[in-house]
C-alpha cells in the first residue's frame, strides 16, 4: 500500500502520478463508452418506429366502396318541419359487397338533392357544401352505418347565385348520392 502512495523508481514521483491518472482516465472513458454502446444496442429494439394509426383499420389497403357495394336509405328525421326548422336526415348505408371497402362520406360526388315536383330546389354540389363531416369509414360486408345531415332550407342553383326566393311550404323530396350510389327518396313537408 505504501508503494502506491509513494512510487519507487528512477523517475520523479510526479511522473508516476501522471501515468496513474492517465490509466485511470482511460479506464473511466472505456467504461462510459461501453455503457453507451450497451444502452444503444438495447434501446434499438424498443425504439423501432411504430406505424402511424390510419383513420380506420386496413383503410389504406381496402378499396373505395362503389355503386354495387352500397344500399342507401335516406329518411327525414320528421315527416313535417315547422317554419323555423332546418330539415334533417338520416342516411342508413349498408355494405352489400363481399369484401371490406372504404366509405368516404366527404368524397367528391357526394350530394344531397332537394326537389319539389319538377322544381330543383337545392343541391349541396351547387356551392360546394359538405354533406357530412365524418372521416372515411371501413365497412365490413353486411355492416350498416348511419350518417346525419341537414338542409339549410335555402334555394340554390348551379351558379351558386345568392338571394334566391325562400322555399315555400309544401311537399319535398330528398335524394342522397354517396359513393356513386343513389338513395331512396325521402319525402317530407315544410309547414308554414
Amino acid at each position: 500500500m505504501d508503494s502506491i502512495r509513494r512510487p519507487v523508481g528512477d523517475l520523479p514521483p510526479e511522473v508516476y502520478w501522471r501515468r496513474r491518472l492517465v490509466v485511470f482516465a482511460i479506464l473511466i472513458l472505456a467504461v462510459v463508452v461501453l455503457y453507451y454502446l450497451i444502452r444503444g444496442a438495447l434501446s434499438d429494439d424498443d425504439s423501432e418506429p411504430t406505424p402511424a394509426p390510419s383513420p380506420s383499420p386496413s383503410a389504406s389497403t381496402s378499396t373505395a366502396c362503389g355503386v354495387a357495394d352500397l344500399l342507401i336509405d335516406l329518411s327525414p328525421t320528421s315527416r313535417y318541419f315547422g317554419a323555423a326548422e332546418f330539415p334533417s336526415f338520416e342516411a342508413t348505408v349498408t355494405h352489400k359487397g363481399l369484401a371490406e371497402c372504404v366509405l368516404n362520406p366527404q368524397a367528391p360526388g357526394t350530394q344531397l338533392l332537394i326537389t319539389s315536383g319538377p322544381d330543383r330546389i337545392w343541391s349541396s354540389a351547387d356551392c360546394g357544401d359538405a354533406v357530412f363531416d365524418e372521416p372515411p369509414i371501413l365497412l365490413a360486408p353486411n355492416q350498416t352505418v348511419t350518417l346525419t345531415t341537414t338542409w339549410p332550407r335555402l334555394r340554390s342553383n348551379e351558379s351558386c347565385q345568392a338571394g334566391l326566393n325562400a322555399p315555400l311550404p309544401g311537399t319535398y323530396h330528398s335524394v342522397l348520392t354517396l359513393g356513386g350510389a343513389e338513395s331512396s327518396d325521402g319525402v317530407f313537408t315544410l309547414n308554414e
